[in-house]
C-alpha cells in the first residue's frame, strides 16, 4: 500500500508536540534543582572549567541572530541601479561597515533584484516585438510552399 503525500502512514501515531518520556523524567529531577545546579556551574566557570564556561554561555546568551545592515542601498529599477548598489556594498566592505558574510547577502539580493529587472525589460522587448508583427500585413505564402504541404 502506498501512502498519498501529506498523509501519515500512522495516523494513530504520537501526535505533533508530544514530548518524550526521557526528557519530561529528566526535567522532572531537575525540578527546582536548576538554580543550584547552574549557581554551581557558573562556579566551575569561575574556577576556569573550560567546558562549564562553555556551557554557561550557552545557556546564559540568547544565539546571536542577523542584524540589521546599517547600509542604505539605493531603489533598484534599472541595471545602473543594480551596479550602483554593487559598488556601495563592495565599498561598506572595504570600510569595515558591513563583514563579509552580510557584503554576501547584500550581493545575492542585488543580484536577484537585477535579474527581476532585466527579466520585465526582456519581457517588454517581446511585447513591443509581437505588436509590431501583428500590425504587419498578412504574406501569402509562396504557391510552391503550399502544394508541398
Amino acid at each position: 500500500m502506498t501512502f498519498q503525500p501529506g498523509q501519515s502512514g500512522n495516523p494513530a501515531g504520537r501526535p505533533r508536540g508530544a514530548r518524550n518520556k526521557k526528557t519530561l523524567a529528566l526535567e522532572a529531577m531537575l525540578d527546582g534543582e536548576s538554580e543550584a545546579l547552574m549557581e554551581k556551574m557558573i562556579g566551575f566557570a569561575k574556577l576556569g572549567d573550560d567546558l562549564a564556561m562553555r556551557l554557561c554561555m550557552e545557556r546564559m546568551l540568547a544565539p546571536q541572530r542577523e542584524r540589521p545592515v546599517p547600509l542604505r542601498l539605493p531603489r533598484i529599477e534599472t541595471d545602473a541601479d543594480a551596479r550602483r548598489a554593487s559598488a556601495e556594498v563592495i565599498e561598506a566592505l572595504g570600510e569595515g561597515e558591513v563583514t563579509p558574510k552580510e557584503a554576501e547577502h547584500l550581493m545575492r539580493a542585488i543580484a536577484g533584484a537585477a535579474v527581476i529587472v532585466q527579466s520585465s525589460e526582456i519581457l517588454a522587448r517581446l511585447n513591443r516585438i509581437e505588436q509590431r508583427f501583428a500590425q504587419l500585413p498578412a504574406i501569402e505564402p509562396p504557391r510552391q510552399l503550399m502544394a508541398a504541404s
